[in-house]
């Protein structure tokens, strides 16, 4: 599938964000499966699907395995499904 390797402004807090302490992150973007993003930083790796609008910078285009398109978004998937249940585990500590 195509993607995009793309950079974006991030930072660690708003205190950061407001002295425009900020650094640049790579991410990737395939826009043909719901826009989705998969960023690898520091030790995890974030995917999501609800990119919008957001300012970004094209590095360069690449081709992305769907055997990874799809393994992110069934985490996507799982990750809703799990979150989903948090009133549940909440209600087990009351």
């Amino acid at each position: 599938m195509k993607g995009l390797v793309i950079a974006q402004q991030g930072c660690d807090s708003v205190l950061d964000w407001t002295h425009g302490v900020t650094y640049e992150i790579k991410c990737i973007l395939i826009p043909e499966a719901n826009n989705l993003v998969i960023t690898p930083h520091r030790e995890q790796v974030y995917a999501r699907t609800d990119f919008k609008g957001e300012e970004y910078t094209v590095i360069k285009e690449i081709e992305v395995s769907d055997d990874l398109v799809k393994e992110a978004l069934a985490y996507i998937k799982m990750k809703n499904r799990f979150d989903g249940l948090k009133e549940k585990f909440e209600a087990l500590l009351e």
